[in-house]
């Protein structure tokens, strides 16, 4: 099988938005790179195989959280892509108790939030970067959690280490845009979907993809650096 060129890598991708992502990406013709902890073995992603996109989606385990298995993914990958037009840093965390706050907090729980939403991200972008090419895409999916500028006009006292880690990211973003200057590295607002992690929202999953995706499709040079939203929007940092 020849290596595929112009593949899109998503992390996080077993279940949920990541998921999604996957799926209707391969619905457009796209060759898929699913990554996540345990991708290899899941049930959803293999059904995703063995129909008539099996040939465009390839499913590999990656933990972002351990370097030694973001190293294996690397030369994983290399067996099957030559190149990459698009990846999607979806895998995170937000795993804080109701309750909490900053002052309660652990800072274990600071460390583990940054630890798989920041360095994770680090790792992964250091790791693919080299398959990029003039005009490649990286997507860092962020959080308004993460606005130094909105949070005070939407005062949430909880999600201190995810909140914390989001922002760090924000600011990872912009150093990537700046390094990978033949790129396009955005953060990306999902705004409030139904997800594991957000089993109250009001957005589908289904819907937001649906528009992160057009986004995705539609960003150039100009937007790199920036913070948007699902539907496009220019956020405030």
């Amino acid at each position: 099988m020849p290596l595929a060129s112009g593949a899109y890598v998503i992390t996080g991708s077993a279940r949920g938005m990541g998921l999604e992502l996957v799926t209707q990406f391969l619905s457009s013709g796209h060759t898929v790179v699913a990554a996540s902890r345990h991708a290899v073995s899941s049930s959803t992603l293999n059904t995703l195989a063995a129909s008539q996109s099996g040939e465009r989606l390839v499913i590999l385990d990656c933990d972002v959280g351990s370097t030694r298995s973001v190293e294996r993914f690397g030369v994983e990958i290399r067996k099957y892509v030559s190149s990459v037009d698009v990846l999607i840093n979806n895998a995170g965390i937000s795993q804080e108790l109701p309750n909490e706050d900053v002052s309660n907090v652990q800072p274990s729980s600071i460390l583990d939030h940054v630890n798989i939403n920041v360095i994770g991200t680090l790792l992964i972008a250091q790791t693919i970067a080299p398959l990029f090419h003039t005009g490649s895409k990286m997507i860092n999916i962020s959080s308004m959690c993460a606005s130094l500028d909105l949070a005070p006009r939407r005062p949430i006292p909880n999600v201190v280490g995810y909140s914390i880690s989001k922002a760090a990211l924000n600011m990872l973003t912009v150093k990537q845009a700046m390094f990978y200057k033949d790129c396009v590295v955005v953060a990306v607002d999902p705004g409030n979907v139904k997800t594991d992690m957000n089993p109250d929202a009001t957005n589908s999953v289904e819907t937001v993809v649906g528009s992160l995706r057009k986004v995705v499709e539609g960003l150039s040079s100009e937007d790199s650096g920036s913070f948007v939203s699902w539907e496009g929007e220019k956020l405030s940092w």
